[in-house]
Order: C-alpha cells, then sequence, then structure tokens
C-alpha cells in the first residue's frame, strides 16, 4: 500500500477560530464541527484510519488461513509475508511547533502538521503490519542530474535544511520501499519465568533529500558523496542502517530491564508518544493579533470613553485576579507533568 494523499485547506477564519475559542484549536477530532472533506483530519488521519484498518484485517485473516492449514497438515505454521504500508510524509514534521514553516503552515492552513504527526503515529503503533514513512523535504518537478546530484536517505527520520528533492524520486523510493524484502525482526519477551519468542513488524521513518554541490538554480545541499545514485542503493543501505538501531536499541532494553522492575518496564514500553503541542503555538499569536485588531476597531466605537473603556478595564482586572489566584495551582501541576515525563516529553493538548 502507498498513501501519498495531501491537503491545501486554507483555514476558515470563523469556524476554526472565532466560532469557540480556543475548544476548537485544542481538539484534534474535528468530526464534530466541520464536514469539510478536504480537512486535513480526513484527507490524512481518517483516511489513513480506515485503510490501515482493511489491511490488518486482511493480514490476520492471511495468518489465520496459514495456521488452519499447518494444523491439518500437521506441519509448523510457515511465516506469512506482512503487508506493508508506505506513507509520504513531510520531514517539517520533525521540526518544533515553534520554528517558523510549521507554525505558518499550521495556521494558514487547518493544523496540517498536527494530523500528519497523528497519522505517523497511527503507522507507528500497528502490531500487525509493516510501515515505512518518508519524509521529503520541498518536493520540485524538476529532473535529477545523475552526473552531479544524489539522492541521501536518513534511517533516523531526519535530513538536515535546505532538503529540496524531486517528486520522481520520491515515486521511485515509494516503490522500492513496497518491493525491498527485510526478515521480520525477532526477539525474545522476558516476562517474569516465561520467556517468549515475538517478531516484530518493520517500522521506519526516512527522511529524503538531493545532495549535491550543484543543484542550479537552487544552493547547494551538501555533497553528492552523502548521497547515492539510485532508489534501491538507498534502499538498502537505510535498511542496514535501520537493523543497525534496532539491534542497539535491544541492547539497551536487556539492560534496562535488567535494572528495573517488570512493571515498570512494562509500563514503559506501553506508553503511547506524545503529540507536539501544535494548538498552543498557533493559538497564541493568532488570539494575540485578533485582540490587538478587536481593541484598534472598537476604539471608533461612539462613547468608547465613557461607556466601554471602563467595562474593559474591570474584565482585565478580573481575569488578572483570577490568573494570579490560580498561579499556585498551575506550578504544582507543571511540576507534576514534568516529574512524570522526565521533562522530556510533550504537554499534549
Amino acid at each position: 500500500i502507498i498513501s501519498c494523499v495531501g491537503a491545501v485547506r486554507p483555514t476558515n477564519l470563523w469556524s476554526d477560530y472565532l466560532a469557540v475559542p480556543l475548544w476548537r484549536l485544542f481538539r484534534h477530532n474535528v468530526s464534530s464541527w466541520c464536514k469539510d472533506r478536504s480537512h486535513p483530519y480526513y484527507v490524512h488521519y481518517a483516511s489513513t484510519r480506515k485503510v490501515l484498518g482493511f489491511a490488518e484485517r486482511e493480514q490476520l485473516k492471511r495468518e489465520a488461513c496459514a495456521a488452519v492449514y499447518a494444523e491439518e497438515d500437521e506441519m509448523q505454521p510457515r511465516e506469512i509475508p506482512r503487508i506493508r504500508f508506505v506513507r509520504v510524509s513531510d520531514l517539517c514534521v520533525t521540526q518544533k511547533p515553534w520554528d517558523f514553516i510549521p507554525l505558518v503552515t499550521n495556521t494558514l492552513h487547518s493544523m496540517v502538521f498536527r494530523y500528519q504527526d497523528m497519522t505517523e503515529r497511527l503507522l507507528e503503533e500497528s502490531k500487525v503490519l509493516d510501515t515505512v514513512i518518508l519524509r521529503p523535504g520541498d518536493l520540485i518537478d524538476d529532473e535529477r542530474d545523475v552526473n552531479t546530484t544524489h539522492v541521501q536517505v536518513d534511517a533516523t527520520g531526519k535530513v538536515p535544511c535546505p532538503a529540496r528533492v524531486g517528486r520522481d524520486d520520491v515515486a521511485e523510493l515509494a516503490v522500492s520501499a513496497v518491493m525491498f524484502q527485510a526478515p521480520n525482526v525477532t526477539v525474545f519477551e522476558d516476562d517474569g519465568d516465561i520467556t517468549t519468542k515475538q517478531s516484530l513488524p518493520l517500522k521506519m521513518a526516512l527522511g529524503v533529500r538531493w545532495v549535491g554541490e550543484e543543484l542550479d538554480p537552487y544552493p547547494s545541499q551538501g555533497t553528492k558523496r552523502d548521497g547515492l545514485p539510485d532508489a534501491s542503493k538507498c534502499m538498502n543501505k537505510a535498511l542496514n542502517e535501520y537493523r543497525a538501531n534496532q539491534n542497539r536499541a535491544q541492547r539497551r532494553k536487556r539492560k534496562t530491564k535488567a535494572n528495573i522492575p517488570v512493571s515498570i518496564a512494562r509500563y514503559a514500553s506501553s506508553r503511547r508518544r506524545s503529540l507536539k503541542p501544535y494548538g498552543l503555538f498557533v493559538a497564541v499569536p493568532v488570539y494575540f493579533v485578533l485582540w490587538v485588531m478587536l481593541q484598534n476597531m472598537i476604539r471608533y466605537i461612539p462613547g468608547y470613553t465613557e461607556k466601554v473603556a471602563p467595562v474593559l478595564a474591570r474584565i482585565r482586572d478580573a481575569v488578572g485576579s483570577a490568573i494570579m489566584a490560580k498561579v499556585p495551582s498551575i506550578q504544582r501541576w507543571s511540576r507534576n507533568i514534568l516529574r512524570r515525563s522526565n521533562g522530556k516529553s510533550y504537554i499534549s493538548f
């Protein structure tokens, strides 16, 4: 399965920001108030969730059929190749929510990177399918000059900026990601006195860009030797890096389990990856600008100085007093959040 959907829905100022201030901006599910099917929630998240559900059911059906046939023939059940889901995402998902490009894009295009991030987490949490996420930088229609430019693929999911890459090369990488053969990673889970064998699905996230010193009319991006000439070689290199990273992660996991109780290790491994607080960093500049605009507009209302200004001053003082009264509880809440997350995870909104 190759998913390369995209959404370019301009933000609706009234429905997204003003109709229900703050609440809709912090809510991830928009289905209760937005019926526009071009919204990134439907295009990225809801469509992927539906297709992923179909694929997982098909995978489980294949495995059940193989187990039944093996039982009838009195043989060991053979391992069924997993269905692979390849998604073309965006490199900006790896950036901070307050960086310039994600902030402006989310503000003007309906929080698109929030739903990109939600979709990636949905694929990462699938325990049935192999998933490969491609994160290209800026997509361009130009053809690559194979004599001066190579393709760089990084198994960490990130590549440095600038990160322009041609659409044709991303398409070739998506096809290569579906076609290459990768054995399932087998681990042994030690749960107290019982050791179980578990086959893990493939989970890869790849950053993609062109590299070369001569990218006219664009500036250079790295050096040619940082990349490889074609998609198949890039995928082989990324797969080797992925296996090395998995081996290191398994060694760290075994060392950690040797030093902490089994129940704590199981809880830590079951925690979901936190979503980035995109809503917070869009709400602050948007509502600040709207407040400044509103203040400048109401100054022209007749009787503003005598009637409107005193009322606004009383409201401001009341809100300030309420906030100051809540400061100790907010501080305790923040300390508890940071203590539970060791100060490293994002606070999810």
